[in-house]
């Protein structure tokens, strides 16, 4: 039997955590995103460009071997976790600290309310696994998942999450993922009960050697990989949209699998979500009958490779799109980063002069920051930079305390106060050249808002959170375009 002991740092006092979940319920109540059919209708994933301008730029063949990936080794899976499922404690797979939580730039362990039986993760060295809490909707995302057999106990390099009615993508909230693209491992995946389909109902998820990528990642990538800037030698963003032009027949193909693919492809498209190694693959789920390279009876077909071969040449980017429907078939504009929420209550949080008993800190699933039972006054503080763009990988300084995506100056902001219980928060804006407050709007409460101009000589911006004596709460600060 595992070991679920679990310490007071990691889950804030355990109540804060399940008190926290009502919050992530609520939220789910109103989508129709599940297991079958992730993230919401007009996530990226799911919606169909219309009216498409692409490039004539090809995919290398050198190195990038058509394939498709839905091994027990380096694929990934989603597993169900239902109401029944009890809890399971995450531990660090090379770090005694713990796991790393990506979103909230620390090690800790992670305690997964509802993780079902049967999990099994990839065998490689990626360890990918992801496990849906229908209750909340909450995808919990692994990297370099493992049971430990010794010590039976589970344990993980890396944990992040995200709303099954989300994008599927990154955002300046939480931009990061398993993929190197900030996405969860399951965002475009050939899903094993897609087998059969004529038309898969959403983009593909395609990954390649490092010839093809040029550093610098585009809408809706928010990430690449750690030094890509050195390592890439291509000409394609993570994040870009590739398509078959109108004149690919699909019916070409040999193999009905084949056929439905680039049905999709044409309708769809793909999208650059990963690097890897010798290889143009398309991510599968394991356990699915995606790929049919070899038969049941063991015979090996080329035909298959060819059939993604042609497919993999005829890919082009897309240079620009005219209209997007979404998933209900009505037409939208994509919200770009700029008018998502730009405000993360990731820290990292200082006590600010306060010495009252009891913990506070940010905690990644609910996306709160959440205060244990108080019996006196707690104060933290957390201040922000700008991003500087001249730096190298900008898109990953907000792991050093900046914004992922900078206010834009002059434009109108709604601060919103979200969450539950006790408890307030607020932020100051101060000057570049003089440091004084410009603008300043404390002890909010939960469903409190005020608008504010950004100011042009805007440079730091702190956010204070306090708690008040009482039962667990949790509360956030969302910062939105008016």
């Amino acid at each position: 039997m595992a070991d679920f002991r679990i310490n007071r740092r990691t889950l804030l006092t355990g109540t804060a955590i399940l008190a926290s979940t009502s919050f992530l319920a609520k939220e789910m109540r109103s989508s129709e995103a599940n297991f079958q059919r992730l993230f919401g209708p007009k996530s990226l994933w799911n919606a169909r460009p219309l009216d498409p301008e692409l490039r004539d730029a090809r995919i290398p063949s050198q190195n990038n071997r058509a394939y498709l990936e839905q091994s027990p080794q380096w694929g990934s899976r989603l597993f169900r976790a239902g109401a029944s499922d009890g809890p399971v404690l995450i531990r660090g797979r090379d770090n005694p600290r713990g796991v790393w939580v990506a979103d909230e730039l620390r090690t800790r362990d992670v305690l997964i309310p509802r993780f079902p039986e049967g999990v099994v993760p990839a065998k490689g060295s990626d360890g990918h696994c992801e496990v849906l809490d229908e209750a909340t909707g909450t995808i919990h995302s692994f990297y370099r998942l493992m049971y430990d057999a010794e010590s039976a106990a589970w344990r993980a390099g890396k944990y992040t999450c995200t709303s099954v009615n989300g994008t599927g993508w990154g955002s300046p909230e939480r931009p990061d993922g398993p993929r190197a693209s900030g996405t969860p491992s399951t965002s475009g995946m050939l899903r094993a009960h897609e087998v059969g389909v004529d038309v898969v109902p959403h983009a593909l998820a395609v990954v390649a050697h490092a010839n093809v990528f040029r550093s610098g990642p585009v809408f809706p990538s928010t990430l690449e990989d750690r030094n890509g800037y050195q390592r890439y030698s291509g000409e394609f963003p993570m994040g870009t949209l590739f398509l078959l032009p109108p004149d690919f027949d699909p019916e070409q193909l040999v193999w009905p699998n084949a056929r439905a693919i680039a049905r999709t492809l044409k309708i769809f498209g793909a999208r650059l979500i990963d690097q890897t190694v010798g290889t143009f693959g398309f991510a599968g789920e394991i356990g699915g009958e995606w790929s049919q390279y070899v038969s049941k009876g063991g015979i090996w077909h080329t035909s298959w490779a060819e059939d993604l071969t042609k497919i993999r040449d005829s890919l082009r980017p897309v240079k620009s799109v005219g209209r997007w429907l979404d998933a209900e078939g009505k037409e939208f504009s994509p919200q770009p980063w700029e008018r998502m929420n730009l405000l993360s209550m990731r820290g990292p949080w200082a006590r600010d002069g306060s010495s009252g008993r009891g913990e506070g800190g940010y905690e990644t699933t609910s996306g709160l920051f959440l205060f244990s039972e108080l019996s006196s006054p707690l104060v933290y503080r957390a201040t922000l930079r700008l991003r500087d763009e001249r730096a190298k990988e900008p898109w990953f300084q907000w792991m050093s305390g900046t914004w992922y995506q900078n206010p834009v100056p002059e434009a109108l902001y709604q601060v919103r106060v979200e969450g539950y219980g006790g408890g307030s928060a607020g932020i100051e804006i101060r000057s570049t050249a003089t440091g004084q407050i410009l603008f300043s709007a404390l002890d909010m409460k939960v469903g409190d808002e005020v608008k504010v101009r950004w100011p042009i000589d805007a440079s730091t911006t702190s956010v204070i959170v306090r708690g008040r004596p009482g039962p667990p709460a949790g509360i956030k600060l969302v910062l939105e375009m008016a």
